[in-house]
C-alpha cells in the first residue's frame, strides 16, 4: 500500500490567502485598481473590503469593535484612539468610498480610502494592513508573482506598520489642532482665558494609578452615567476629550477649575474638583459631543484632498511611508 503524501500545514502567505479576491479584477497597474473601484457600487465595496479582511486577518477577534473600545495604534496623537460610534461606521465607510469614486486622481482616492479605512476602524483587526493593500493597488498595482514579496511583508501584522504605514498621526494632528482652534474661538475662550486655556484633565488618578472614587457627588448618577464619565476621563486623546468639553461647557464653568502647571506653559482642568460638579445631563452632553467631534474628524479625513495643502498632505504619505533602500518596492 502507498504511503500517502504528508500533507503541508503551512500556512498560506498573506498574498495567496488574498488571491481569489484579487482575480475578481485586474490590478495590474494603478489605473487598472482605480477602474476595478470605480465599477462596484458601495454595497459592492463593502462586501468586498469585508471578503479581504476575513482572509488577511490572523486572529479570531470579532469582526464588530464595540463603542466605547479604544484602539491600541498609532492613531490621532500617536496614542490610543477611539473609533466612531458603531452606527456610523458603516455610513462614513461609504461615505469615503463614495469620496474616492468621484476624485479623478487614482493617488489621491487611494490615500483616501487608507486613512478613512484606518479613521472608521470598522474592523476588530486587519484594518491597518486593509489601508496599506489599498494605497499600494491604487499606487502601484499589483503585477502578479513578482510583487509577491513587497506585498507579503505590507500585509504582515505589527512588522507591516515599519514597513508602511498609513496612519493618522501626521493628518491627524493638523485636523485636531484646527478643530481645536475653531471651537477656542466659536466659544470665546480665547476672550475670557487668554492664553491659559486648558489642554487635558487631571486629578482623574488616585496615588495607586486608579480612578479616584471622589468623582461623582450628584446622587442621581448611576451606574451607566459613571461609565460613560470614566469613557470620557479615562480617555488617551487629550485633544478630542478637551474639544468637547469645551463644546459642552462655557468658559465660565470651567475658569475656576484651571491649574497653570508650574514648570511648564500650558494648563489643565482640575479633575479633582471639576468632576465632583457634573449632573447627568452634563454627563450625557460632553459624552453626545465627543462623539460627534470624533464623527467631524472622520468626515475631516475622508475630505482631505479637498483641502488648500493635500498636495503637501499627500507628499508625506508618499515619501515617508516606502523605505527607500527597499529596490522591489518600485
Amino acid at each position: 500500500m502507498p504511503l500517502e503524501k504528508p500533507k503541508d500545514n503551512s500556512d498560506p502567505s498573506p498574498i495567496d490567502r488574498i488571491a481569489p479576491l484579487i482575480g475578481m479584477g485586474n490590478f495590474t497597474t494603478p489605473q487598472d485598481s482605480m477602474d476595478f473601484l470605480d465599477n462596484l457600487t458601495p454595497d459592492d465595496f463593502k462586501a468586498w473590503l469585508d471578503r479581504l479582511n476575513q482572509s488577511i486577518r490572523v486572529t479570531n477577534k470579532p469582526v464588530d469593535v464595540p463603542s466605547g473600545s479604544y484602539i491600541a495604534a498609532s492613531g490621532m496623537n500617536g496614542v490610543a484612539y477611539e473609533p466612531p460610534q458603531r452606527h456610523d461606521r458603516e455610513h462614513l465607510l461609504r461615505a469615503a468610498f463614495i469620496k474616492a469614486q468621484q476624485l479623478s486622481s487614482h493617488e489621491a482616492a487611494g490615500l483616501t480610502l487608507s486613512l478613512a479605512i484606518n479613521a472608521v476602524h470598522y474592523y476588530s483587526d486587519g484594518n491597518g494592513r486593509l489601508s496599506r493593500l489599498i494605497y499600494r493597488f491604487l499606487n502601484y498595482g499589483y503585477r502578479g508573482s513578482q510583487d509577491d514579496e513587497c506585498y507579503n511583508r505590507l500585509l504582515s501584522n505589527t512588522a507591516g506598520r515599519s514597513v508602511h504605514n498609513l496612519s493618522q498621526e501626521y493628518i491627524g494632528s493638523i485636523i485636531q489642532a484646527e478643530m481645536f482652534d475653531e471651537i477656542v474661538v466659536a466659544r470665546s475662550y480665547d476672550e475670557t482665558l487668554g492664553d491659559n486655556i486648558p489642554s487635558r484633565v487631571s486629578g482623574v488618578y488616585d496615588s495607586n494609578g486608579k480612578v479616584s472614587s471622589n468623582l461623582v457627588r450628584d446622587p442621581s448618577i448611576d451606574t451607566d452615567h459613571l461609565m460613560m464619565l470614566l469613557t470620557l476621563i479615562t480617555n488617551k486623546n487629550d485633544t478630542v476629550v478637551m474639544m468637547s468639553l469645551m463644546k459642552t461647557f462655557q468658559p465660565e464653568r470651567l475658569s475656576e477649575h484651571i491649574i497653570q502647571h508650574p514648570q511648564a506653559a500650558f494648563s489643565r482642568i482640575d479633575g479633582a474638583s471639576f468632576l465632583p460638579t457634573l449632573t447627568t445631563q452634563d454627563i450625557e452632553t460632553w459624552l453626545k459631543n465627543f462623539y460627534l467631534l470624533t464623527r467631524e474628524y472622520v468626515r475631516r479625513i475622508i475630505d482631505v484632498s479637498d483641502r488648500d495643502d493635500y498636495a503637501e498632505i499627500a507628499e508625506f504619505y508618499r515619501t515617508n511611508s516606502w523605505p527607500q533602500e527597499m529596490d522591489f518596492w518600485n
